[in-house]
């Protein structure tokens, strides 16, 4: 399951650039995105929970490849465990 993001307006180079850096990044990490035809700027990663594009500190989810910002994964696991709702899963 794939979200697409659509950016509207025009893009100053350094967003162009880093929408593009962290298009390349999940593309080498998640198998499912090395054949896509999607554009960097309609695919770039956003954390599902918050949909922000994460920092440098992100955790990318082995069995699906979704991106989450630390805090965000990190807040997801712990309320899931402090109300025993097993198994936890992407909320994506």
């Amino acid at each position: 399951h794939q979200r697409l993001i659509d950016f509207l307006g025009d893009f100053d180079d350094s967003i162009r650039a880093s929408a593009k850096e962290e298009y390349e990044k999940a593309r080498m990490t998640n198998p499912s995105l090395k054949d896509s035809s999607l554009s960097p700027l309609t695919s770039s990663p956003l954390c599902p929970l918050c949909f922000c594009r994460p920092d440098t500190d992100f955790y990318r989810l082995e069995a699906c490849g979704h991106v989450h910002c630390h805090k965000c994964i990190n807040h997801q696991i712990s309320s899931e465990l402090a109300s025993r709702s097993f198994p936890i899963v992407c909320k994506s």
